[in-house]
This record gives C-alpha cells, structure tokens and sequence, in this order.
C-alpha cells in the first residue's frame, strides 16, 4: 500500500516564490524582505549578517548575532 501526500506550496506574496510551509515563508520573508538598517549610519541592509560586519569593519562596534537562523 502506498501512501501519496501533496505537500501544499505557499507564496511569497513579495516575490512569489513557492515554499513548502509557514515557517519557511516566515524564514524566507524575514531573511529575504526584511530590511535592517545600521544605528549609526542608518545604511540599509537586506540581511542581519551583512549589517553586523558592516557595524563591526565600519563602527568597530560588535553586535550579538542571532543564532537562531
């Protein structure tokens, strides 16, 4: 006996590409779409990782990381 499942495909309503579930549309939208911006600056960064070396090679400032990504 096999048993067939249908994964539902979700899209990004900003750039419509398909993911496989909520919590991937959420990683993709906060990774993706979200925009972070420098403190001291205010440059703007579409994601934390390049934020955080931009405030650490520019402002010599050491910002924690998210490591929950």
């Amino acid at each position: 006996m096999y048993i067939y499942y249908k994964f539902m495909e979700i899209e990004c309503d900003e750039c419509s590409q398909k993911l496989n579930d909520n919590a991937e549309l959420a990683i993709h939208q906060r990774e993706q779409h979200q925009k972070h911006y420098c403190g001291v600056c205010k440059k703007e960064f579409s994601n934390q990782k390049d934020l955080i070396k931009h405030v650490k090679d520019t402002h010599g400032i050491i910002m924690p990381s998210n490591n929950h990504d």
